[in-house]
């Protein structure tokens, strides 16, 4: 891909995680490449990029749309989330460098900085909290397990699910990012893992509360153990 195609295909992905559109709404190749102020060829190359990733739909006859998910599209995705991120924790506590470690007690200290900016700046909290997830599961240096992940982990879901939370949920998760990072340091893979399912669950369950369905509906639940 061209340098070009990657510098719009970044700033569409900015557009649809910051939430310029709703879910299911249309992309119009036309209407991105004047914002962009870019030609409709690197534009449809990077729409077709975000097709292979799961977040576009390419119709035939009816151009680009961004996936809606449901509920249970939802459910699915905090599923995959907890099963294999605290596979990937687990792995980082035998296989991380302190390298990796260091760059995580800086995102740890970054996010503290951006909380107490408030809640008009939850979605550079949410790109922050993005990377620290990244840091782990690239030094879990499990390669079939990261490309797995990165599917879902680069939903619009994710970086918007920082907005159900509270000041109080917001420090628990905080907390939570702490433990990963020490049983990561103590180099305990079962630990580490415990933790990062709680974590996971916690946000589930922070999401289905704040997004209930139908008749306040909480989804499906995870069939993955839970830490006791």
């Amino acid at each position: 891909m061209s340098s070009e195609s990657e510098r719009v295909y970044d700033e569409i992905w900015a557009m649809v995680r910051d939430g310029r559109f709703a879910q299911g709404a249309p992309l119009r190749e036309a209407h991105l490449a004047e914002t962009i102020g870019v030609s409709r060829t690197p534009v449809r190359e990077a729409l077709r990029r975000l097709a292979a990733e799961g977040i576009v739909e390419i119709r035939p006859n009816k151009g680009a749309q961004l996936i809606a998910f449901d509920d249970a599209d939802t459910a699915t995705i905090f599923d995959v989330r907890a099963l294999l991120e605290p596979y990937t924790a687990g792995l980082a506590a035998t296989r991380a460098d302190p390298e990796a470690i260091a760059r995580l007690h800086e995102l740890i200290t970054e996010m503290d900085a951006v909380t107490e900016l408030g809640p008009e700046h939850l979605d550079e909290l949410a790109t922050l909290n993005g990377e620290f997830h990244r840091v782990i599961i690239d030094s879990a240096r499990a390669r079939l397990a990261r490309e797995a992940i990165s599917v879902v982990l680069r939903t619009p879901l994710i970086s918007r699910t920082f907005h159900s939370y509270d000041a109080h949920q917001l420090a628990r998760s905080q907390q939570h990012h702490r433990e990963i990072v020490a049983a990561i340091e103590a180099h305990d893979p079962q630990w580490a893992q415990s933790i990062m399912r709680a974590h996971i669950e916690a946000g589930r369950s922070i999401y289905f509360s704040h997004n209930a369905g139908p008749a306040g509906w909480t989804g499906p639940r995870s069939t993955t153990s839970r830490p006791r």
